[in-house]
């Protein structure tokens, strides 16, 4: 039985649905009835009701024991849902005592229906029964792994019993298994509260290493100046990266942090692109159930070849709608200053820049262990040189499914650019504009104790209506992460 019925109709006006409850229990009412007749009926009364042909062909005695057993199988089901939802009226009254009678007489017909346990349950959760209401509940989810909602209220109910390791353990599975949802949040929230993060400031790391090959490594970063294509070589590079973050929570709706990010890569031959990048946010964000805003700062340095090579500054707005239903729904706003260090040789070649940016994202989690996102944004960038000013629209989405201790990924993404001035280079006959696709393919193996090992696989081409800035690249790598 649907548990979204029991959502939609603490929504909505209790006299309209039982008037529509009506609607659906008098066709039942009326088969039960039948059902009832017809085991009661004189068997010369069903024959006489039987086509003179079928009587031909079939035995009578046939005719009424096909009749009964059609009865006999349809009628239980029906008078199963009918007791059910008699139980869901008195559960959404309060009377929970008077919902386990018709949840427990449907129970008796329909045995393995998780949902009536799942209500039994929390029927006696709210008489504070806790020791009865665990029973139930864990029939609900030993039933149906899917329904989050009860293994929800288990976990709650196993707090209150004071058996945090199994509370944390079912916290945990809600949250890796459908995340940015309300169920989610919910959790950690409480996951904070087993682990006492909500009376200390919260210290997070993460740490990346790594190698990787890239077939084509001449074409980062791809919006330099000269054509992309010079002299296609590729290379092997071994990665860095740290993400230390620390956060913590003023009051229970407003909550602010710091986060550093360290990125190094160094290549075997090609060491003109050995880059190293450090970045700086700080941020402050607002929570008020289903909605956040968030609103953050950073500042990003980038060393190219042991020589300064960029800095930028960005201010972002993020609101967040987070629903049961539609999952996570985000809003980008932000503005990003670019500063290139070092002067480039043509003043037309000149990428110092002030970039806007408006993106929406959404994220969707459905059935078990699976993650959808997808995500568009909008950029102007215009920059002091000519042949660096553009605007773009890029569409992207990606799919992420955890099954066992492995994660799937596949994601992709297309951008087309449309550069705002004619190029200098091809000596100003025409405007550049860019196709840019992108394919990642990725598999991770949770090795545990936040350890996981990453298998990706990327593609990127970009297509030019001027032939010297086209150019494709394959990257293979294998990192394993370590989170604390």
């Amino acid at each position: 039985m649907p548990t979204y019925f029991f959502v939609i109709m603490r929504r909505h006006n209790i006299t309209a649905w039982i008037i529509i409850l009506l609607y659906f229990f008098l066709p039942i009412f009326n088969k039960v009835s039948y059902a009832q007749e017809v085991s009661e009926e004189a068997p010369q009364e069903v024959l006489e009701e039987t086509p003179q042909e079928v009587l031909e062909e079939t035995p009578p005695q046939e005719i009424l024991e096909e009749t009964l057993q059609e009865v006999s199988e349809e009628a239980p089901q029906e008078v199963s849902e009918k007791l059910y939802y008699q139980g869901l009226l008195k559960f959404m009254d309060g009377n929970y005592k008077g919902s386990l009678k018709f949840f427990n007489d449907a129970l008796k017909i329909s045995p393995d229906d998780p949902n009536l346990y799942y209500h039994i349950g929390v029927s006696y959760m709210k008489m504070n029964e806790f020791q009865i209401a665990l029973t139930p509940l864990k029939n609900a989810v030993r039933l149906n792994s899917e329904l989050h909602q009860a293994r929800y209220e288990l976990s709650v109910l196993y707090m209150k019993i004071g058996r945090e390791g199994e509370a944390r353990e079912g916290f945990k599975y809600i949250i890796n298994t459908i995340p940015d949802t309300d169920l989610a949040i919910s959790s950690k929230e409480y996951l904070d509260l087993i682990e006492g993060k909500h009376r200390k400031r919260v210290l997070g790391i993460n740490v990346r290493l790594g190698s990787q090959y890239d077939d084509n490594v001449i074409a980062w970063p791809s919006t330099t100046a000269l054509p992309a294509e010079i002299s296609k070589r590729g290379d092997m590079v071994y990665l860095t990266n740290a993400i230390i973050n620390g956060s913590k929570k003023l009051n229970g709706t407003i909550s602010s942090g710091i986060i550093y990010s360290f990125y190094n890569t160094n290549y075997s031959e090609l060491s003109q692109f050995n880059l190293q990048n450090h970045t700086g946010l700080l941020f402050v964000e607002y929570r008020y159930n289903p909605l956040s805003f968030r609103l953050q700062s950073d500042y990003n340095y980038a060393i190219l070849n042991k020589e300064g090579y960029l800095m930028s500054t960005g201010i972002s707005l993020i609101p967040t709608l987070t629903t049961r239903d539609y999952g996570a729904t985000l809003l980008t706003l932000r503005y990003t200053g670019k500063d290139y260090i070092k002067e480039p040789l043509l003043k037309d070649y000149n990428r110092d820049a002030e970039n806007y940016s408006i993106g929406i994202e959404q994220n969707y989690s459905y059935q078990k262990g699976y993650l959808i996102r997808l995500e568009y944004k909008y950029t102007i960038e215009n920059a002091s040189g000519r042949d660096f000013s553009y605007n773009s629209h890029s569409l992207s989405g990606g799919l992420n499914h955890s099954i066992s201790n492995f994660i799937l990924d596949l994601s992709g993404g297309y951008e087309a650019f449309y550069y705002t001035n004619l190029n200098s280079i091809i000596n100003f006959i025409k405007s550049r504009i860019d196709d840019n696709v992108s394919i990642s393919l990725g598999i991770s193996r949770n090795m545990g104790k936040e350890i996981l090992l990453d298998l990706q696989y990327r593609y990127v081409s970009n297509m030019s209506n001027i032939n010297l800035y086209e150019y494709s690249r394959n990257v293979y790598a294998l990192t394993l992460k370590w989170n604390y």
